[in-house]
């Protein structure tokens, strides 16, 4: 019982490292534009909301990649 466990400890651990650096940029974008809220300064909320933009195409991409290669893999597999 406590071998499971401690899998499933890893394997969430490893799942937060592969997960990480993609929510940096998206909480990076809430940070800036909080603080163009905070000081009036619309230049940090554009800036921001850039940042929203280019995490929004990252997401995009990886979820285009991960689409691609799960068809690739049901083609091979029954073809």
């Amino acid at each position: 019982m406590p071998a499971q466990k401690e899998r499933r400890q890893s394997a969430c651990l490893s799942c937060e490292g592969i997960v990480a650096p993609f929510s940096a940029i998206p909480a990076l974008a809430i940070c800036v534009i909080a603080l163009g809220i905070l000081e009036r300064d619309s230049l940090w909320i554009a800036l921001g909301t850039l940042l929203g933009l280019v995490s929004l195409l990252i997401v995009v991409g990886v979820v285009y990649a991960l689409v691609k290669s799960a068809l690739y893999l049901l083609v091979n597999t029954f073809a």
